[in-house]
């Protein structure tokens, strides 16, 4: 793949409004806040430095996250539905399409701090099944949308791929988990 190919694929992810990006940042932001604030009123305790940089990077994943995969999109640009599962890898494999390759490894490469940052800044995002399940909702609620509004195609690959990435995040986070552990006997 050379330069000009990725740098065009580049184009077409991060192409968006950053008027747009702010707005989602401090809603994800003010939800958190808000959320981690009134934990910590039932405990009387202030957001610690950790809890607030914490939050900022959770706000700007998703930030990026919904800004690359719905609000850059042209509504009404076209639906396609893709029901058939592994379509991509077959048509790697016979084709040698790289930059389908390329979207099946972003699709997997933007989950990871998915599985990550949930298992850090939530009790309950701690257990696997709803770390990896609301990844898996929250990819299902991309493709419909990119599915109503004719803005992308809807395929269980992408579910599939978001939801692998999100595992391999919550994965690394269970590895960190157990070395500080270790460090800390």
């Amino acid at each position: 793949m050379s330069i000009e190919e990725v740098k065009s694929l580049m184009d077409v992810y991060f192409d968006f409004d950053l008027g747009i990006a702010c707005i989602v940042f401090l809603v994800v932001y003010s939800v958190y806040a808000h959320l981690v604030q009134k934990e910590n009123m039932k405990k009387r305790r202030r957001m610690s430095r950790r809890q607030i940089v914490y939050g900022i990077l959770l706000s700007l994943y998703l930030m990026l996250l919904l800004v690359t995969t719905v609000f850059n999109r042209s509504v009404g640009s076209g639906a396609i539905v893709e029901l058939e599962l592994f379509w991509s890898y077959r048509e790697v494999m016979e084709t040698g399409n790289r930059t389908l390759l390329f979207q099946i490894l972003y699709n997997v490469i933007v989950f990871i701090p998915w599985g990550w940052l949930f298992a850090r800044v939530s009790k309950v995002m701690r257990k696997v099944y709803w770390n990896v399940g609301s990844a898996l909702a929250f990819s299902l609620a991309i493709e419909v949308v990119q599915l109503v509004f004719a803005c992308g195609t809807f395929e269980f690959d992408d579910m599939f791929h978001n939801t692998l990435g999100a595992t391999i995040g919550y994965v690394l986070w269970l590895v960190y988990r157990l070395f500080q552990k270790k460090r800390k006997r």
